[in-house]
């Protein structure tokens, strides 16, 4: 579906050349929910101005659907829906004429079943009240309304839950789920990890302007060396002094912490731990969160 082939830019801030994007390349898969991480200015708004042709690379090529966003911009346009929060809706206007508004611009036919049919989807109720008496939550469901007025193939969601309460995040993040099953190709910017981890097919990590991690979530976690842990819970307080050098000890005279640094380790350490003689109640393998592997890759 996308296609990023070498793709760097530049520009002048107080007359010195800074890189915003530097030599990235990855392909985005037709119907994945796809999230890009990074810290702030990492590179993530460049790419998605690039992406959504806002913006033109200083180097290398984008193809969306084969289709080079540099020679044929207008060709993309149409497919493309973007959310940039809920900046790009009007407040003076009631929802139904937001959306009136931005169908016209894209010339949709059939606009009034269109919408209608949006409204019932996200559940918007208020569709022909005022939008300055919205909520926060019924205001980003507005403006993803608005992003799929053109029915596009792609669209691109910049921090949808940003601010809102849990029960109003579950519910967008519920109706990502359903547009992904609906066959849309998802472009996700969040600083919300478990978001990520929830929504996201694979995950692109920007850290100063390149792409530093590139995978799904679990295979992300497998590459932070030495950083899993076995839990071990004993019967009884019986930490071994033989073995305690390899151990994190805690609170808890019963529970010790294991660093695993791969599978090999990990069944010496199980063949170890089976041979001690202690009775032991509980174990399991914590892998490193979607915050820790953040934190390794943009450190």
């Amino acid at each position: 579906m996308i296609d990023i082939r070498h793709l760097s830019h530049t520009y002048k801030l107080r007359g010195i050349k800074a890189i915003a994007l530097h030599d990235i390349s990855l392909k985005i898969k037709k119907g994945e929910v796809f999230g890009l991480l990074g810290t702030n200015g990492a590179g993530k708004s460049t790419l998605i101005k690039i992406l959504t042709t806002l913006l033109y690379p200083t180097a290398g090529e984008v193809f969306i659907n084969d289709v080079d966003i540099k020679k044929r911009p207008q060709d993309i346009r149409s497919r493309l829906g973007v959310v940039f929060g809920q900046q790009m809706i009007y407040t003076g206007l009631t929802g139904r004429d937001n959306l009136r508004f931005f169908g016209d611009i894209y010339d949709v036919q059939n606009l009034e079943e269109k919408i209608d049919n949006l409204a019932k989807f996200f559940e918007l109720e208020q569709l022909d009240y005022l939008v300055e008496g919205y909520s926060s939550g019924l205001k980003m469901k507005l403006a993803i309304m608005r992003g799929l007025i053109n029915d596009p193939d792609i669209l691109f969601l910049d921090e949808p839950t940003l601010g809102l309460d849990p029960n109003m995040q579950q519910k967008i993040r519920k109706k990502i789920k359903e547009l992904q099953k609906m066959g849309k190709t998802i472009i996700l910017t969040t600083h919300y990890m478990l978001e990520a981890e929830d929504l996201c097919d694979r995950i692109g990590i920007l850290n100063k302007g390149s792409v530093v991690a590139i995978d799904t979530p679990l295979a992300l976690r497998k590459k932070m060396p030495g950083k899993n842990l076995l839990e071990v819970k004993f019967k009884n307080p019986q930490v071994f002094d033989k073995f305690r050098k390899d151990y994190i000890l805690t609170n808890d005279p019963t529970l010790i912490m294991i660093p695993i640094t791969d599978s090999d380790h990990l069944n010496s350490v199980l063949k170890e731990l089976l041979e001690s003689g202690c009775y032991i109640e509980d174990i399991k393998l914590i892998e490193p969160s979607l915050d820790k592997v953040f934190s390794y890759f943009t450190e």
